[in-house]
């Protein structure tokens, strides 16, 4: 299991690289955490599908970057900081399909349960428990 964690870890890290010499990209300050720099990035892969584009679908590098906001939220504050960070980049997108935003929570075999579905989601009313999420740590331990 070490390689799998290994090569995991090495592609976030590897992320979060990019994202600091990268820097922010006009996100309110409150939502400009290195956790938040990646989740916009992460996210990216998934705005056509969520927007409705023609042709759009869920695809690998979706399911990859879902996976990484997913590892990244072990507290409820994480949660709802992630959530509101990958509601800023549906809301940039311009069009939020409720119905898309729905199905992405598990479409790729796996539940983010703290994804915006629509347009005009709250964040600050997602649950306070924490996430069933498991960390990295727990995994490569």
């Amino acid at each position: 299991m070490a390689p799998a964690c290994h090569l995991a870890t090495a592609t976030m890290a590897a992320v979060v690289a990019f994202l600091l010499l990268a820097g922010g990209r006009g996100a309110e300050a409150e939502a400009d955490t290195i956790g938040c720099r990646v989740a916009r990035f992460a996210f990216g892969a998934c705005t056509g599908y969520v927007a409705g584009r023609e042709g759009a679908e869920v695809t690998p590098r979706c399911c990859k970057g879902l996976g990484i906001i997913k590892d990244l939220a072990t507290t409820a504050e994480q949660r709802r900081e992630l959530c509101e960070c990958v509601h800023l980049v549906m809301i940039a997108g311009g069009r939020v399909i409720p119905r898309r935003g729905q199905l992405l929570r598990t479409a790729c075999g796996f539940s983010v349960d703290f994804l915006p579905t629509n347009f005009y989601f709250n964040c600050s009313r997602l649950p306070v428990r924490p996430s069933s999420a498991v960390t990295r740590s727990q995994l490569c331990s």
